[in-house]
């Protein structure tokens, strides 16, 4: 069966700290040097895990030498101004077009790392890897300027950092969220690490999105979400006519995410919340507490909030989806589902063991890797379950979520 052609290109003209529009700052170096395989990763195995720079890795046809920055002269396109711009730090972007609709997608944006020279069968083969990273690198590289940044909104306070990293990026529409403290961000100050900070007092989902944009969505955006699907997955598209298939998927019943005991300190203060526990949990499990010894939130009511949050989504665990496995070639509707996914959307997985009750259950999208060569296209993502994230949706009483909103009586209101 068909599969996407993926394109590669680059901003061969543009530096790390330099904008790029695309396409007019790009060339495609795809046509010249074919990709034979790629490999693209976003995301975070875990729901309790920092998300981490996005990483892609291309193995390209390089038999013309242009590629191999050391090929200088008239050897190379992109040899010029007598220097090679064949190097680190460039602007890369990657596509897939669907070969049922060609519709063509962007799956990754993000900036060359190395372009490793590879010669195999005696020399005869020539390749090049191109490995590149996400804006998360932007961050993770720059350290904090010195100056107080005020009591301001999570948004503010993200979109501030990303200015002190001297990073050009338009706004993305976010939500304002909660009031984070006044804090000095010093020279010794990691910028991703700061903003992560934010991240986790919001309670919300910060990452880059295929697209190279920063990503940073609030409380509000993800209690949204948690009321829009994006579709289902399952096992027996006679039961589920509107559902897309899959091709395996792995459920775990597990305490790995079980936290019974809430505790957190504000930032710079000795403020504490008040300790948050489920008894019930913790006669189960034993005490496990999920403690935040840095707190970015401004009160000891808030600080409490985000504790009893933690410990109403964490105190039991739940039949989670882990990993779902996609090969889309076989199942060519797929293409269009998988090429324009992203982190943190809500999907519904299906499955109707031979021997058991069909098991459903909301997941959100936690990881993304896309890899594969032409003819072969493997799809799989991490999830983390969506039922603790059930919480007050409005004028839902009959709906997904009727459960926990029906006023004055089940509402969970969300921290």
């Amino acid at each position: 069966m068909a599969t996407p052609v993926v394109d590669v290109w680059v901003a061969f003209g543009k530096g790390f700290n330099e904008s790029a529009a695309y396409p007019a700052d790009f060339t495609k170096i795809s046509t010249a040097n074919n990709v034979r395989q790629f490999r693209v990763k976003r995301g975070r195995g875990h729901q309790l895990d920092t998300i981490q720079a996005g990483t892609a890795s291309l193995v390209l046809d390089n038999a013309n030498g242009y590629l191999d920055p050391s090929n200088t002269g008239s050897g190379s396109p992109y040899y010029t101004g007598g220097a090679t711009n064949v190097k680190p730090g460039r602007h890369v972007v990657i596509e897939a077009t669907d070969p049922e609709t060609s519709t063509t997608y962007k799956i990754f944006r993000g900036f060359a790392e190395s372009w490793e020279q590879k010669y195999g069968r005696d020399g005869v083969d020539q390749l090049v890897v191109l490995k590149a990273v996400d804006a998360f690198k932007v961050l993770a590289r720059a350290l904090g300027d010195g100056g107080v940044e005020a009591e301001t909104t999570s948004r503010a306070r993200v979109k501030n950092l990303w200015s002190q990293a001297g990073y050009p990026q338009a706004v993305v529409g976010w939500t304002d969220g909660k009031t984070v403290p006044a804090r000095t961000y010093e020279e010794s100050d990691n910028l991703l690490l700061a903003a992560q900070a934010i991240d986790k007092a919001e309670v919300g989902f910060f990452f880059v999105d295929r697209s190279g944009l920063f990503s940073f969505l609030t409380r509000e955006s993800r209690v949204t979400q948690f009321g829009t699907k994006e579709g289902t997955f399952s096992d027996d598209l006679t039961a589920d006519p509107t559902a897309f298939p899959y091709h395996a998927v792995d459920f775990s019943r597990d305490d790995d995410e079980v936290f019974n005991r809430g505790t957190a300190t504000l930032y710079n203060s000795a403020t504490t919340a008040t300790t948050q526990n489920d008894t019930t949990s913790q006669t189960d499990y034993g005490i496990r507490t999920y403690d935040e010894p840095e707190l970015m939130l401004t009160s000891g009511s808030e600080a409490t909030s985000w504790a009893a949050y933690a410990v109403d989504r964490f105190a039991n665990p739940e039949d989670r989806a882990r990993v779902l496995t996609f090969y889309p070639q076989d199942h060519p509707a797929l293409w269009a589902k998988i090429l324009p996914m992203d982190l943190g959307e809500l999907w519904v997985v299906k499955r109707r063991p031979k021997a058991g009750n069909t098991i459903t259950v909301n997941v959100l999208t936690e990881q993304i890797i896309h890899e594969g060569r032409p003819g072969i296209w493997r799809t799989e993502l991490a999830l983390s379950s969506a039922v603790g994230g059930s919480y007050w949706v409005l004028d839902d009483g009959a709906g997904t979520y009727a459960a926990s909103s029906t006023l004055g009586s089940t509402t969970k209101l969300f921290y």
